[in-house]
């Protein structure tokens, strides 16, 4: 029995029924459920026929890289980086736009800082907690502008170790979370690591300064840094708001005004963007990740490790741009 003909019978005994005088009342009811029965057998007929003729839906909410795209609309053809690993995640979808290398682990230099701030945070239930700079944190790698004895709310430091990419911050914010919890930092980050679902990182020291020659301070995959930020702008999005400005100011405790610029130069480029951390070292090379609206409650975040100082921030860029395109052309 075609579908054609099920609707024609339908609509001959349709208007059989209604051609009915109301005082064959009785035989309309049973006209009716002889309509019914058809209509109940054509119904199943046809979904029977559908289910075998159609292939399965396929299920939307999963993981697509580049190739999910047709060649005429995949707008990540031919793109070209210089990070060795590369990955665009779609945060309202839970989906990958692009993949490179996204799951291998690779050194995350400064983008470390992202996790010390949460273990900080998650750590230490007050904000305006005092913080005080000892020498031990001086005494690390790299100037930030901050002295010994120089006192800020938890806030305010989390907020000037990611702009600044302090290594004096991160250092005093990961010895702060060790004495309240009496835990070690590298306990304290894989422990968070594991609840955000971070399956490819390892976290031996707060700042990702390299340990050697040979070993990173720490490490994590494109896809695992994607998901870390989303975690940091999720639950703290008004710490993590302030790295997607240029430049800010912080005043410790004692009143003294810190002037704090932006290690990412780029920020004011990006449209919408809502937050951003950079990383460089030997064993890194240069490393970006940054998270930015392509529309309303859009947030997209694009990361990349393994690329060079300046050519991170071009392949960050071309990335987004080709985000932006296939989130609307997918619209279409």
């Amino acid at each position: 029995m075609s579908p054609t003909l099920v609707r024609s019978l339908l609509t001959n005994y349709y208007l059989l029924l209604t051609s009915l005088p109301m005082v064959n009342y009785i035989f309309r009811l049973r006209i009716l459920l002889v309509i019914s029965l058809i209509a109940l057998s054509g119904l199943v007929w046809l979904g029977v026929t559908r289910k075998t003729t159609t292939p399965p839906l396929t299920n939307t909410n999963t993981r697509i890289s580049e190739t999910s795209f047709s060649p005429t609309t995949n707008p990540f053809a031919g793109l070209s980086l210089v990070a060795r690993s590369a990955y665009v995640y779609d945060v309202r979808s839970d989906t990958a736009l692009y993949a490179l290398n996204g799951e291998t682990p690779l050194a995350l230099a400064s983008l470390t800082k992202i996790m010390t701030v949460l273990v900080a945070l998650s750590s230490i239930d007050d904000l305006n907690t005092p913080i005080t700079l000892t020498s031990q944190d001086i005494t690390t790698e790299g100037e930030s502008g901050l002295s010994t004895g120089e006192r800020f709310r938890l806030s305010d430091l989390a907020t000037l170790t990611l702009v600044a990419s302090s290594n004096d911050g991160a250092s005093a914010l990961a010895r702060t979370s060790e004495e309240i919890t009496q835990t070690s930092f590298t306990q304290l980050a894989q422990t968070l690591a594991k609840k955000i679902g971070l399956v490819q990182s390892y976290f031996l020291n707060p700042t990702g300064l390299d340990e050697s020659g040979t070993t990173s301070g720490s490490y994590g995959s494109a896809h695992d840094v994607a998901l870390m930020l989303a975690h940091a702008i999720k639950n703290y999005p008004n710490i993590f708001d302030e790295t997607s400005r240029a430049q800010i100011v912080i005043t410790a405790l004692s009143g003294k005004q810190h002037v704090v610029k932006n290690t990412n130069t780029t920020v004011g480029t990006h449209l919408g963007i809502i937050a951003s951390k950079t990383g460089t070292t030997d064993l890194a090379g240069g490393n970006l990740v940054i998270a930015f609206d392509a529309g309303p409650l859009r947030p997209i975040i694009v990361s990349v490790l393994h690329s060079a100082d300046e050519e991170r921030f071009k392949d960050v860029a071309n990335l987004a741009e080709d985000a932006i395109s296939a989130l609307s052309n997918s619209s279409q």
